[in-house]
This record gives C-alpha cells, sequence and structure tokens, in this order.
C-alpha cells in the first residue's frame, strides 16, 4: 500500500467524523429552542393591529338620530309622516294608525275630487267612501256610504249616520290634489267599516277631473291596506 492511497483514506475518515459532529449538534440546538420559553411580546408589538383611542376632546362618532315627523292634516305630505305608503302611479295613498285612529293621505295627478273607498263588496256597494276635493281654495271632506254598484255614494248622514272624519285638510297645486284626514278605526257608525290593526282590508280608489263629486271617476283601482 503506498502513501498516497494513506492519505486519502485518512481524509476520508476525518471527513465522516466531521459531519457526524455537524448533525448532533443541529439535533441539540432544536431541541433547546422548542424547550425555550417563548419571550413575551414587548409593549410596542402588542400595540400594533390596535385601533388607536380617540385623541382627548374627541368624540366619538354617534349614529345619526332620525327625528319623527309630526302629523299635521295641512295637505303637505313630508317624507317619513307617514308609515306606509301604496303608490298606483298617478294615486298615491299613505297611512299610519295610532292605538284609536286612522291617518290617511291622498295624492293623487287632478284637479278634482279624490276618493278612497274601505271594504267594497260588488263593484262599488256597501263601501265605506270619504271623498275630498279642494273648491274655491277650501277643502272639503265627505263621509260618505254607496249603497249601489256605482253609487250613489251620498253622505252618511243622509242614512241616518254620523260624519265621522276628525279632522282634515288639503291642497291643490300644479295638477295634483293633496287630502288628508283621521277618523277612529272603530267608529261606531254602521255606515262606516271598522278596521282593526295589522289586519288587512281591501279598499277602491279613485278620482274626478272636476270638483264635482257626482261626475263619474276618469281613474279608479283596488288594492288592499294593512291599518
Amino acid at each position: 500500500m503506498n502513501d498516497n492511497h494513506v492519505n486519502n483514506d485518512l481524509l476520508g475518515r476525518i471527513a465522516r467524523l466531521i459531519a457526524v459532529a455537524l448533525v448532533v449538534l443541529l439535533v441539540g440546538s432544536a431541541v433547546a429552542c422548542s424547550q425555550s420559553p417563548a419571550t413575551p411580546p414587548s409593549e410596542e408589538e402588542e400595540m400594533q393591529g390596535e385601533e388607536p383611542a380617540p385623541a382627548e376632546g374627541e368624540d366619538e362618532e354617534e349614529e345619526e338620530e332620525v327625528t319623527p315627523v309630526d302629523w299635521k292634516p295641512d295637505g303637505q305630505i313630508a317624507p317619513g309622516e307617514y308609515a306606509h305608503v301604496l303608490d298606483n302611479g298617478t294615486y298615491k295613498l299613505y297611512w299610519t294608525s295610532t292605538a284609536d285612529t286612522v291617518r290617511i293621505g291622498i295624492e293623487a295627478s287632478t284637479e278634482g275630487w279624490v276618493a278612497l273607498g274601505l271594504q267594497p263588496g260588488q263593484r262599488m256597494k256597501d263601501a265605506d267612501m270619504i271623498l275630498g276635493m279642494v273648491a274655491d281654495g277650501k277643502a272639503i271632506m265627505l263621509d260618505s256610504y254607496s249603497s249601489g254598484d256605482f253609487g250613489p255614494h251620498k253622505a252618511d248622514s243622509e242614512f241616518g249616520g254620523t260624519d265621522d272624519v276628525v279632522v282634515f285638510g288639503g291642497t291643490e297645486s300644479g295638477g295634483t290634489t293633496i287630502m288628508e284626514f283621521e277618523r277612529a278605526l272603530d267608529t261606531g257608525d254602521s255606515y262606516d267599516i271598522a278596521l282593526e290593526r295589522d289586519v288587512a282590508i281591501g279598499i277602491i280608489w279613485a278620482y274626478g277631473s272636476t270638483d264635482d263629486e257626482g261626475q263619474r271617476h276618469s281613474t279608479r283601482g283596488y288594492g288592499e291596506i294593512v291599518p
């Protein structure tokens, strides 16, 4: 065996010993790291990700409060004045019920009469009719009853009933008539329909082209509301 062969064999053994020593050192370091306690985050690290507190004297943003709109039968329908609306295009019906009454607004594309009928039978027969108009600048409301399919719808008082529209008002401008009124849910009048809160009731609506309530309607329709 010559000297070169001996030297190569010796170098190989030394290289293998060095490799084993490195593996032992690496394994020992990994075990030590896994057993060492975690370092608590610094105060600066804890503050990261938190929302900044409002500056002194600076108030947090509050939700905007909605101011309720007082109901007034003035012929002007303000946003939020009514809880519900039935939009039929050229005829809009607004309403809100209180503990004992119902408040109604009617807005129609006419300068003639406007009407609302509660719980009609065959066509208009037996409907509890409310007709309104503005004539010569004065608002007029009629508590009426329809005795036939197409009327006549005379005042309740002509049948022995009573006028139960508590308050009302109206305006007429630019081809639009707005009427507002209030009546009891149950008036006790046999010519009025007793209403119940949260109970649906059928309606008929109409309007005419003049202030003559005896003139046939120009537009009408049917629907349903829940007081």
